[in-house]
């Protein structure tokens, strides 16, 4: 029954507003960013005709509440809820503390409503998630149980097998066979892969048995090889002995008729001459063959000794054809120089060694160039060598013979057909000699036209 004044009633009107929502906004928007709310969102009513009536009709109100209070009441009284919140920030936070104490107040209280919130919807979550979850995971343990054993079944069990008997393969066991578990793509491979082992199984046996009859035909070859270094050793030693007997009587016997041509021991017919001529000539190749025989037992020893030194080469084959020079002019065979050069150097070579070198090369160009034919020598310089060139126009050398022209014992077939005598040892010992003097040789040749053969001696020491 208490009469409500006026003034009470604008009283309960502001404590209403206080309660609403929008002052605890305002106070969390200043406690969070300054509370700015831009006055001119909100036009003031100060200025308006009906809030000059309103002031007026509550002038005579308490102090306690001022203009800005009333006004804030008329703001929300009219639904301006944003000009009622600008002017409470004017009036009732401007001091910060008390604005953070109401926001304070506020956020604890709305943060322990949330925790409370928050942990009892864990708590519903957790009892209806325990009664899904414990049967969900049952079911997928057993799902990946089943997955696994089918698995292992229809994959892992035939790899497994198929990796042991690859293992057993690659250690040498070709007789493994994998096990064709199923009839799907792992039982073709497995078949592909037996069919792969049984082939390495039958060539690796075919490969012993070759490697077994090979041993023994290497065994045989060793053997017969044994035998015919025994063979060639007994050849070598028996030419070496027959060789070494027959010098001696032959440089007699040569002696002795060069004594008797000279005339010293009395004057001798034609027919003697000539008879002792023959006999002299065959002598001759006989001591060749000997010596030739020889020099080849040595150089296949090692036993042949090079002493060198520089020399003139020019000098050392004019010796040699003053030598030779009357048994080509007996069957009018001319010999010359195509270049001679009196400047050439000297060159570094063992001397006797060259000298057989040489005169090798000179008589087979005479022995096989026919009657009224002509050599032809030739010495240039050729960087840090002296090359040598002897050529002829004689019968030339067949061409399915050319390569074996430098072995021992060779003989050309049309040169045993003219020449019935000869070692075959000439133009191996000549090449041998030429290469222990730091040289090489070669030579080229057109049947019944003649050979050219070249060789080379250094200027300097090359050993």
């Amino acid at each position: 029954g208490r009469e409500i004044t006026e003034e009470r009633k604008i009283r309960l009107l502001f404590q209403k507003f206080r309660q609403l929502k929008v002052f605890k906004c305002a106070c969390e928007k200043v406690g969070l960013r300054g509370f700015v709310i831009q006055s001119t969102q909100a036009k003031s009513l100060e200025n308006e005709a009906s809030g000059k009536k309103i002031l007026d009709k509550f002038a005579d109100v308490s102090q306690s509440l001022n203009g800005i209070e009333l006004l804030i009441i008329v703001k929300a009284k009219a639904g301006d809820l944003a000009g009622a919140i600008n002017l409470l920030n004017a009036r009732y936070l401007q001091d910060r503390s008390e604005a953070s104490n109401i926001l304070g107040q506020y956020l604890d209280a709305e943060n322990l409503t949330v925790k409370k919130q928050v942990n009892q919807s864990l708590r519903e979550i957790l009892r209806g998630g325990l009664f899904f979850f414990i049967p969900t995971f049952l079911f997928l343990l057993a799902a990946s149980f089943i997955f696994y054993r089918i698995l292992r079944k229809f994959i892992f069990v035939p790899i497994l097998d198929l990796s042991a008997t690859a293992h057993k393969v690659k250690v040498g066991d070709f007789t493994a066979r994998a096990s064709k578990i199923y009839s799907d793509e792992f039982g073709e491979l497995a078949t592909t892969f037996n069919d792969m082992t049984l082939q390495l199984d039958t060539l690796y046996k075919n490969l012993k048995k070759q490697i077994k009859e090979g041993e023994v035909k290497n065994l045989k070859l060793a053997e017969a090889n044994k035998k015919l270094i025994e063979l060639d050793q007994q050849k070598s030693d028996f030419l070496s002995i027959a060789a070494h007997q027959l010098r001696t009587p032959l440089s007699g016997i040569k002696w002795t008729l060069s004594m008797l041509l000279s005339g010293d021991l009395g004057t001798l017919n034609d027919d003697q001459k000539t008879f002792l001529m023959k006999s002299y000539e065959s002598n001759n190749r006989m001591v060749t063959l000997v010596n030739d025989m020889l020099v080849a037992d040595r150089i296949q020893l090692g036993k042949v000794q090079y002493g060198f030194k520089y020399i003139n080469l020019i000098d050392l084959m004019d010796n040699i054809l003053f030598e030779i020079n009357p048994v080509a002019s007996r069957r009018n065979i001319s010999i010359k120089y195509k270049n001679r050069f009196a400047d050439l150097p000297h060159v570094y070579t063992d001397p006797e060694t060259m000298r057989v070198v040489l005169q090798n090369l000179l008589e087979n160009a005479i022995k096989y160039t026919i009657e009224g034919g002509k050599i032809e020598i030739d010495v240039s310089r050729k960087g840090e060598y002296l090359l040598v060139s002897i050529s002829d126009n004689g019968i030339g050398i067949p061409e399915d013979q050319v390569k074996n022209v430098f072995t021992r014992f060779f003989r050309a077939s049309n040169a045993v057909k003219k020449e019935t005598d000869g070692s075959g040892l000439g133009l191996y010992i000549t090449k041998t000699m030429v290469e222990k003097n730091g040289g090489k040789i070669w030579f080229n040749t057109v049947l019944n036209k003649g050979t050219n053969f070249y060789f080379t001696v250094p200027l300097q020491d090359k050993h």
